[in-house]
């Protein structure tokens, strides 16, 4: 630091790392007669905190989107205490409900942007992302039934849950990461982390193709 500094004694430095790291470097350049305002920093913690709810979590919402593909369609019995669950909620309701949860879900890209976001560390971004999906899933049922629909409603479930699936198979090498070196946790999580977000590309347009065709009954 001593010789990067004397280098260049008029420079700003930026900072970006670990906790540790961060507290490392700034004690370093304050020791080399840097003033704090030229001191710049983000921190990131690459640490999998509370692994057991992020596992949880995962494979709940895995098993909840195999669900849709393997379970037949919701019937409701032909008897006086039947309950229909779909029913229960109008499907308005759910289908919008989905739509907002998947936009709240989108503030996971926030965390590095904006500094309300940074209150919560990395990790509970993660839950709470998780558990939107959670929820999402079970509006999906309520809402369908776990009926696939016609063609192209099959195409935009088909879509929808493989996001899931993409997202749960993250969430799963994530919380198990320290039982692998950081170069396979590194493969594993750009991998699954790119197929999500590759996958969710069509979504907006099937989604509001499914949204307008509602109201002009034009779904075939």
């Amino acid at each position: 630091m001593e010789n990067i500094v004397s280098q260049y004694p008029d420079a700003d430095f930026y900072i970006c790392g670990s906790k540790l790291y961060d507290e490392a470097i700034k004690f370093y350049l304050s020791s080399c007669g840097i003033k704090e305002e030229r001191v710049h920093s983000e921190q990131f913690d690459n640490a999998v905190k509370r692994p057991q709810a992020l596992m949880a979590g995962s494979v709940i919402t895995l098993l909840l989107a195999l669900l849709f593909f393997i379970m037949p369609a919701y019937l409701v019995p032909n008897s006086v205490s039947s309950i229909n669950l779909v029913a229960l909620i109008p499907s308005d309701y759910t289908g919008y409900g989905i739509l907002s949860l998947g936009l709240i879900g989108l503030l996971m890209a926030l965390p590095r942007r904006y500094n309300w976001v940074r209150k919560l560390d990395s990790s509970t971004w993660r839950l709470i992302h998780i558990w939107l999906g959670i929820f999402a899933l079970i509006l999906l049922f309520f809402h369908t039934g776990f009926s696939m629909g016609g063609v192209y409603t099959s195409i935009l479930m088909a879509c929808f849950l493989l996001l899931f699936i993409c997202g749960a198979a993250a969430g799963i090498a994530i919380s198990l990461q320290e039982k692998f070196s950081p170069a396979q946790t590194y493969i594993y999580k750009r991998n699954f982390k790119w197929i999500h977000i590759f996958i969710s590309w069509p979504l907006p347009i099937l989604l509001l193709t499914h949204i307008l065709s509602t109201y002009t009954d034009s779904w075939f």
